[in-house]
């Protein structure tokens, strides 16, 4: 077999406890946004205690490095505070009782495909930037910058759904139940950046994740079903593999990590041009092991709280952040929580 990329381990990946688990939405009480979502400077409130506010309102933004954030719920901000962060310090955040009513901001509407065809990159990358999408690594780092540098410079656009990291399967979900979504926002971005090629890269070990994109594909997209080694995620591992899958010397291929993103990042950027995007987040080693559903670029008080314990681990085992605090953040890169049965 050709040589994909060097080394790797095979470690055992727990995935078992909730890849046949639905997709649930998770209902919050109360939900605390923290103004430091992602890499780069934090937003600024816009709004003040005692304010009413409805699903989708802009309630953070800031200048540089920087995109919205946006309320999770409808209801009345009790708080602007700092807030435990997963980086192990605390963050400025908006705290925003729930009414249970779930009112749609009046700006929040879904464009008609046809005049999203006709946008230009500059507009599409403009409805990014306020939707407030970032990646879904590690930095998280803003989609639009990512995009905008991009421009007239990638020749492959390769979506990451290799789901390596042990536990993590929201992913393996979402393009088993939203298999057109992934595509969509894969579409959008290749609207974009006009590249040669574009590729999905996904383990193995997800056949009915593969059936499923497979059958949405299309055209123009090359599905790749990747041998299951662990760090297959990782940038330069997927691009060595693609290399040799597909053949060709990828000379600029996803110079981003987003360009390179889960597919999570997919899905939430055709969210983005339909309703109030939302992300997807897995947890294991729980009660009731599951992936949850939440809304976009918010953070919740305790999000394992729908699955049954306070988490341990962010983002994962070997790769994730230890979190501190049961009730610490949880950013818009979240991916998974791990939990243990009985946190001390």
């Amino acid at each position: 077999m050709k040589h994909l990329f060097f080394g790797g381990v095979h470690p055992k990946g727990y995935k078992e406890l909730s890849r046949e688990a639905a997709i649930v939405p998770l209902h919050p009480s109360v939900v605390s946004v923290a103004m430091s979502q992602h890499i780069g400077a934090p937003c600024q409130p816009l709004v003040k205690v005692g304010d009413r506010v409805t699903v989708g309102q802009k309630i953070g933004d800031g200048q540089g490095l920087c995109v919205p954030v946006h309320a999770s719920v409808s209801g009345t901000v009790t708080a602007i505070e700092a807030r435990p962060h997963p980086g192990g310090n605390l963050q400025t955040a908006i705290v925003i009782e729930s009414d249970g009513r779930g009112t749609l901001c009046p700006t929040v509407k879904p464009r008609d495909p046809e005049a999203v065809a006709a946008m230009s990159a500059e507009d599409l990358i403009a409805v990014i930037r306020e939707a407030g999408i970032t990646g879904m690594g590690g930095a998280g780092f803003p989609t639009s910058v990512k995009l905008s540098s991009g421009l007239g410079k990638v020749d492959t656009v390769i979506v990451n759904g290799a789901e390596c990291e042990p536990y993590i399967t929201s992913d393996d979900r979402l393009m088993r139940e939203t298999p057109e979504r992934v595509v969509g926002g894969l579409r959008v971005v290749l609207q974009i950046l006009q590249p040669k090629r574009a590729a999905i890269g996904i383990e193995q070990n997800k056949p009915e994740a593969i059936a499923a994109i497979s059958a949405v594909l299309g055209s123009g997209i090359d599905l790749l079903p990747l041998h299951v080694r662990y760090p297959q995620g990782a940038e330069k591992q997927l691009i060595q593999t693609v290399r040799v899958l597909v053949g060709v010397v990828l000379e600029r291929a996803v110079e981003c990590v987003h360009l390179l993103g889960r597919c999570g990042d997919e899905y939430v950027a055709v969210r983005a041009f339909l309703d109030l995007g939302k992300q997807v987040a897995g947890g294991g080693k729980v009660e009731r092991q599951g992936d949850v559903r939440v809304n976009r670029l918010v953070v919740l008080c305790d999000p394992v709280q729908g699955l049954g314990h306070g988490g341990r681990r962010k983002d994962g085992q070997l790769c994730g952040i230890c979190r501190t605090r049961v009730l610490s953040c949880v950013v818009a890169a979240l991916g998974c929580t791990a939990a243990r049965q009985h946190c001390q």
